[in-house]
């Protein structure tokens, strides 16, 4: 009786063992509209577009609603801009790269936020409310988003507008 319950034990202590996810990378978290949201929030890991010069706040095409706003790279993203601080012609932004347009209303408050987050190799598109309601979600068809985005420095068209 003794050896059986070695053996029992043992046979478990194995089972559990083997079934144990050893030596797997955790995944990155699903994106979701939320989890965006907070990488918006993040200001720490941001820094302006053109901040070395004078001009910082820019006028918005009417796609966004023809208000001030400022861009917002993160590190990734800016660490990419090699070419006098853009992205190289027909280059490219890795994965994780994120820039936030901040939309202004009249009393200078952020009044809305357009996004763009590159995952698996494209470009993700949404639009949040300063509260962070969704106004465009990740998973929307990004048709009218691509129809105007078309620069040769991947889809970002702050390059040509503000050269």
């Amino acid at each position: 009786m003794k050896y059986f319950v070695v053996l029992l034990l043992a046979l478990c202590v194995g089972f559990y063992a083997c079934t144990k996810d050893v030596g797997i990378l955790p995944q990155a978290p699903p994106l979701t509209d939320s989890l965006l949201f907070t990488y918006v929030k993040d200001s720490a890991n941001q820094t302006p577009y053109l901040s070395t010069t004078s001009q910082s706040t820019f006028t918005s095409d009417a796609a966004h609603g023809s208000k001030l706003y400022k861009l917002m790279v993160n590190t990734k993203a800016r660490n990419s801009m090699t070419d006098g601080g853009k992205l190289p012609v027909n280059g490219s932004f890795p994965d994780s790269s994120l820039m936030v347009k901040k939309l202004y209303n009249t009393s200078n408050q952020v009044d809305f936020y357009a996004v763009m987050y590159k995952k698996d190799g494209a470009w993700k598109w949404a639009e949040f409310n300063a509260s962070g309601t969704v106004v465009k979600s990740i998973n929307s068809n990004s048709d009218n988003c691509i129809s105007c985005h078309a620069s040769d420095r991947d889809r970002v068209n702050t390059f040509v507008v503000h050269p």
